[in-house]
């Protein structure tokens, strides 16, 4: 995957081009060729910073809700006492940690798919 960087530094290539230039006798006039490379660059850059907004928008939006659906869950069952005694809340409670841990890891799973 091309990163931001080497684009910038593609940018910054085309932008160094001579025009015209003199090869012997021949003046050629590539001003079109580079402003037309300078646009696809400048593409280039936007759609990959596009890309990482959006990743971003995304996994912080995914987090959210994470969140939101682990609050109510916490509202709804995990204020609960556990008592030695008490195995039924006990499992109460491990279940409501073990929907979070299974909630996580569908998340997890898109990241590693990102990379």
């Amino acid at each position: 995957m091309v990163g931001l960087g080497l684009r910038r530094q593609v940018q910054a290539e085309i932008n160094d081009l001579v025009t015209p230039s003199d090869i012997g006798w021949i003046r050629v006039n590539s001003q079109p060729m580079k402003q037309a490379l300078g646009v696809w660059a400048t593409k280039g850059i936007y759609l990959h910073t596009q890309h990482l907004a959006d990743h971003v928008k995304s996994t912080l939006s995914g987090l959210y809700t994470m969140i939101m659906i682990m609050i109510m869950r916490i509202d709804s069952g995990l204020d609960e006492e556990v008592t030695s005694e008490d195995d039924e809340a006990l499992k109460g409670v491990m279940g409501h940690i073990r929907d979070g841990e299974t909630f996580k890891e569908p998340q997890l799973a898109h990241e590693r798919r990102a990379d």
